[in-house]
């Protein structure tokens, strides 16, 4: 990558006087990494000893979601419905986010790693609803045409836009644990309890805050500075990334042009994961447990084959 402006004697130079600025004692810059790098794998070590069916079924999840899209990007002549192509570019941005969210729980980043799973249930969100006919592909994403913005500014256009998309939003959400769901109150309240953990990951870092930086503050612990295993935070994810894989597996049968496409080995695969979600999800506290049962049934119930 060449820094723009900037010709090969200065950005040699640029170079060379960072290395001399941060090398270590072994003359690598960024030594302190690698002493992060070895806290990182130790991480990785305690899940493996403490999640390793956890692991395996993430890993049996990834896997078939490779396999999943692998299927489609060999399609031939195949002429793909809108609501199709709408479904395959959410899952391809879901699998990047998924593994990316994964990859940095592995090294004992919890609550990082679930923060990026917010926008994945959105997204699983939004498959459901589709398919529902709650919002249409227009609404997703503003409903405002080319034409209608003939006489708006940019910045006009993007008001417009936005809260369209929040209109649309607000259906969805009114539809899958809302108003509109057709749950009971109970169920209701558990789901949205699992919603508000996933907004507290994202916004302000407060669940790390509360878990690592307060007890310090408070003089009952030292600075964590590098990630430290937490096995409560740590249940906390491997809890809830199980419910969201979940949801996006009973969305695959969706990408399918006809219901038998993919082959009997993948349909076979499909429902030994599926079972094994299900078994999982059955050991979850029992009211929210069983609120995430009769959520996938109702909501995310695409399998027919």
């Amino acid at each position: 990558m060449k820094i723009k402006n900037m010709n090969i004697n200065e950005i040699d130079q640029w170079r060379q006087r960072l290395e001399e600025t941060f090398h270590g004692p072994n003359e690598i810059v960024g030594e302190r990494l690698m002493d992060l790098k070895n806290i990182e794998d130790e991480n990785y070590h305690n899940l493996l000893k403490n999640v390793s069916g956890y692991i395996c079924i993430m890993d049996s999840f990834l896997d078939f979601y490779i396999e999943t899209l692998q299927n489609i990007a060999a399609r031939n002549k195949i002429r793909f419905s809108e609501l199709n192509k709408i479904y395959i570019g959410i899952h391809i941005s879901n699998f990047w986010r998924y593994r990316s969210s994964y990859l940095i729980f592995l090294q004992g980043y919890f609550i990082d790693a679930l923060s990026l799973l917010r926008g994945v249930i959105e997204n699983a969100f939004d498959i459901a609803s589709l398919q529902a006919g709650i919002i249409t592909i227009d609404s997703l994403f503003g409903e405002l045409k080319i034409e209608d913005c003939r006489n708006l500014s940019n910045e006009d256009a993007e008001k417009i836009i936005k809260n369209n998309i929040h209109k649309a939003d607000k259906k969805v959400k009114s539809y899958i644990m809302g108003q509109e769901s057709g749950f009971s109150k109970k169920v209701l309240n558990s789901l949205n309890s699992f919603l508000r953990l996933m907004h507290k990951s994202v916004h302000k870092s407060k669940i790390n805050i509360l878990s690592y930086y307060l007890p310090w503050a408070k003089g009952k612990s030292i600075l964590p500075i590098f990630p430290i295993y937490n096995e409560t935070l740590a249940s906390l994810y491997v809890n809830s990334s199980q419910f969201i894989a979940w949801m996006l597996l009973r969305t695959f049968p969706l990408l399918q042009i006809y219901e038998s496409e993919f082959s009997k080995n993948w349909h076979y695969k499909y429902k030994v994961l599926n079972e094994s979600f299900q078994e999982a999800i059955a050991n979850f506290p029992k009211q929210l447990g069983r609120s995430i049962e009769e959520l996938i049934e109702k909501k995310f119930n695409f399998y027919s084959s």
